[in-house]
């Protein structure tokens, strides 16, 4: 479980937070990874054109099938705290791992510092 902390309206971050985890349960993962696949796959046929590589193919093949798969098909929970108000603590479910991790991490380190 991972943590957010915000210094006001921790139930509108709720609410947005809700909203796309509704989105990526949904048909919106699968999705944005078939258009991210798609655009991938054209930029990499573009750059092997341009300069035939077996290496740099295997690096955009890399970062365009694994990166995608790992940051939106991986969700975890969130635990939203309120610095205004620490008795409000608002959970939500299902957020995809690209968006918790760098938030989380974020907004605990600002936490961090200014505690």
């Amino acid at each position: 479980m991972y943590e957010i902390w915000v210094t006001s309206q921790a139930a509108i971050m709720k609410h947005v937070l809700d909203g796309i985890a509704a989105f990526f349960n949904r048909d919106g993962g699968s999705l944005m990874l078939y258009v991210s696949s798609v655009f991938g796959f054209l930029i990499l046929i573009g750059r092997y054109i341009m300069k035939p590589s077996i290496k740099e193919v295997m690096i955009w093949l890399s970062i365009l099938m694994i990166l995608p798969f790992v940051m939106i098909q991986y969700k975890d929970t969130a635990r939203i705290y309120d610095t205004t108000d620490p008795l409000d603590i608002y959970t939500v479910d299902h957020i995809p791992f690209g968006l918790l991790f760098p938030l989380s991490t974020i907004t605990s380190t600002m936490h961090s510092v200014i505690n």
